[in-house]
């Protein structure tokens, strides 16, 4: 599937949802694909600025890394927000 990035020509193709045969956890896919953090950061980042329609913006990219990285560190220092937001992987 692709996409047209606002303001430009240019389609994008996006990444594809992982799909599995049965019912899998979030968790358990990502573990299944072997995406290291700092990529599965990236393809959230990327994948939240697109729906924007705001992608050749840097602020909106360190905004919604931000959000997001601050619900990772509540999640690791609160019990009611790691109930919230899950838990980091190895916390």
């Amino acid at each position: 599937m692709a996409r047209l990035i606002s303001g430009s020509s240019a389609a994008v193709k996006m990444p594809a949802c992982p799909a599995s045969g049965k019912q899998a956890s979030p968790s358990s896919l990502i573990a299944a694909s072997r995406i290291g953090e700092r990529e599965l950061l990236a393809k959230l980042v990327y994948a939240e600025v697109m729906s924007t329609g705001f992608g050749d913006d840097f602020l909106v990219y360190a905004s919604i890394t931000w959000g997001v990285m601050n619900r990772v560190w509540l999640g690791e220092m609160s019990g009611t927000m790691r109930r919230a937001y899950g838990r980091a992987s190895g916390a």
